[in-house]
């Protein structure tokens, strides 16, 4: 039995691609493994007889022998990063990736694959922020071709990816595309005004279906993971920002300075001022814990 952690990936290749409805988007099945990240689009991808929504945000994994295929909508060509890659082994030079229906896979082609518990973990599809480790890392996998070291920091990269897609199963228990969309517009705008007549309509859902559902996946309602956001903004926005505390509060849309305060006091167990005074790192404001404890030195 193996396990991730003891994993040097191959990366076969990892680049940008376009799949726009062409023939080589049809039945196939893989060789090797392959995670599709989409930037753009819409559409949906087949694997094994199940249909996965493709869009901005989606992780496809497939793994060697599945058969899938591409289906971008109309006029909504799929962007994507794509990264081919091996596990236990290292494939020969010109090695086909694919077998092209009706062509039947040739098993002298087909990567090994081992038992792996944390591989049986990851889930054909799933959806994360364009910031993201995951996202983050696939884009910078697609920049290796021409950089010294390239193989090894590509293998770095992907082993990440893997361990974190692995582990998120257990870390995060999101799994409806239309509320993890609703929450990182949330997370990325969480000062915006709360209007959940537009969210319903942008979701589908009716307003009872909304909150019923937000509510299994984040354990709140949609209006106090807003609050919660706008207080992580608040708390970024102390530490990385000269603004006052009160300049602070106006900015994220709090009608009092004590309101925001006594919110941002029970969220983090101190008032706006000793938050910044304690975990400030510059000489700006509040002294600095990393000098503190590097003096002891």
């Amino acid at each position: 039995m193996s396990s991730l952690l003891d994993l040097t990936p191959f990366v076969r290749s990892a680049h940008r691609w376009v799949y726009d409805g062409g023939i080589h988007e049809h039945t196939r099945t893989g060789y090797a493994f392959a995670i599709h990240y989409f930037t753009a689009g819409m559409g949906s991808v087949c694997i094994e007889g199940t249909e996965y929504k493709a869009e901005k945000g989606a992780m496809i994994f497939i793994r060697p022998g599945e058969v899938h295929s591409f289906h971008p909508l109309p006029r909504q060509a799929l962007e994507a990063y794509n990264v081919y890659f091996d596990l236990w082994s290292v494939p020969r030079p010109h090695q086909p990736r694919f077998a092209f229906a009706p062509d039947e896979p040739d098993p002298k082609y087909m990567t090994r694959v081992e038992k792996c518990p944390e591989l049986a973990h990851i889930p054909s599809c799933t959806v994360m922020g364009a910031s993201s480790l995951p996202a983050v890392c696939l884009h910078q996998l697609c920049q290796m071709e021409y950089i010294v070291y390239g193989e090894e920091i590509a293998s770095s990269l992907l082993r990440a990816i893997l361990l974190h897609a692995a582990g998120s199963p257990f870390n995060q228990k999101v799994r409806d595309y239309r509320i993890t969309r609703l929450m990182q517009q949330i997370e990325l705008y969480p000062d915006a005004e709360f209007q959940v007549e537009h969210w319903c309509e942008q979701s589908g859902l009716r307003k009872s279906q909304l909150y019923k559902l937000f509510r299994e996946e984040t354990g709140m309602s949609p209006m106090a993971y807003q609050s919660k956001m706008r207080l992580k903004k608040a708390a970024l926005l102390l530490l990385e920002s000269t603004q006052t505390v009160t300049a602070i509060a106006e900015l994220l849309g709090y009608s009092s300075i004590h309101h925001f305060s006594k919110q941002f006091s029970f969220e983090y167990g101190k008032s706006p001022t000793e938050y910044r005074q304690m975990n400030r790192m510059d000489t700006g404001q509040g002294e600095s814990q990393f000098i503190l404890k590097s003096e002891n030195f």
